[in-house]
């Protein structure tokens, strides 16, 4: 039982110093990871959504 404790108590302390010790690596990749972005500025208007295509232009063959 105490070999089990000391292993659970291992994996606890390297992982909160490699968490400190990554810190603003791992606050900077959540902060990208969720946060939510901002729509791209564009000056142009979008493209409206056409469900149907459009008709090919008949050509002479």
């Amino acid at each position: 039982m105490l070999i089990v404790f000391l292993i659970l108590l291992c994996l606890v302390l390297w992982t909160s110093i490699y968490a400190m010790y990554f810190r603003k690596e791992i606050v900077a990749w959540f902060a990208n990871r969720f946060e939510k972005d901002e729509p791209p500025a564009s000056d142009e208007l979008p493209e409206p959504i056409r469900y149907k295509p459009e008709p090919e232009a008949k050509s002479d063959g």
